[in-house]
């Protein structure tokens, strides 16, 4: 994208980002799933739900998640497992290289930060992984109550409908593609904001088949005006 398709971008989204904000909220309330890990801010907790959700279904994750917290109810316990007690924890979800990359981040955290994740981005990439963005943000939103953007293929496809706009390839790794979406982060209510958009493109604008006649965004979407 130009600087002045990035500039007519940013202005269409200052335009319409209240509408984005309230639509998707009030229809989350009634359709958003209650996962387990929706119901805590421990950031512990949250990383160990988003390396469980890495490639894999959320319904797959829930029975793990609770077992997994249960067994290594802190950061500390987990520092101090055996790779092999993992393993069997998680067996059922496949890549079963996590197990050694979760025992590593807990060991970090325990050793460097003295068991607390810290806020910082750079530094929870070093824990998390150098390209792991979306897990640190994860982590910074829904554990760390930081004002900052999801974003995955189902909020790029969002974006890219609503706002007539096109991130190109790989656009998880561009500065550029989290600005955007950064932009439209509202005030308050970030955790169900962001919620709501992952939990939208799954449900409603989805790949094919989207459901634009119900879907909230209908009245500011692009795309929808011209299906």
């Amino acid at each position: 994208m130009s600087q002045q398709n990035d500039s007519d971008l940013m202005k269409k989204i200052e335009e319409r980002k209240t509408i984005l904000a309230t639509n998707l909220l009030n229809w989350s309330k009634n359709n958003s799933p209650d996962y387990p890990w929706r119901n805590t801010s421990d950031p512990y907790h949250i990383m160990v739900s988003e390396m469980l959700l890495r490639r894999t279904r959320a319904s797959s994750v829930i029975d793990v998640y609770k077992k997994f917290i249960k067994k290594f109810p802190t950061v500390f316990s987990l520092a101090k497992s055996d790779t092999r007690e993992i393993e069997n924890l998680i067996v059922s979800l496949g890549m079963k290289s996590r197990s050694q990359k979760m025992k590593s981040a807990a060991q970090i955290i325990v050793e460097k930060h003295a068991g607390k994740l810290p806020p910082e981005e750079s530094e929870l990439l070093a824990i998390m992984g150098e390209e792991s963005y979306y897990a640190v943000n994860a982590i910074r939103c829904f554990g760390l109550n930081q004002r900052v953007p999801i974003f995955d293929v189902n909020v790029k496809r969002i974006f890219e409908r609503v706002f007539s706009t096109e991130f190109g390839k790989a656009a998880h790794k561009k500065k550029s593609s989290w600005e955007i979406v950064s932009s439209a982060v509202p005030a308050k209510n970030i955790k169900q904001y962001n919620w709501a958009l992952l939990d939208l493109g799954k449900a409603v604008c989805t790949p094919v088949n989207q459901k634009c006649g119900i879907c909230p965004l209908n009245s500011i979407c692009d795309y929808a005006k011209n299906v």
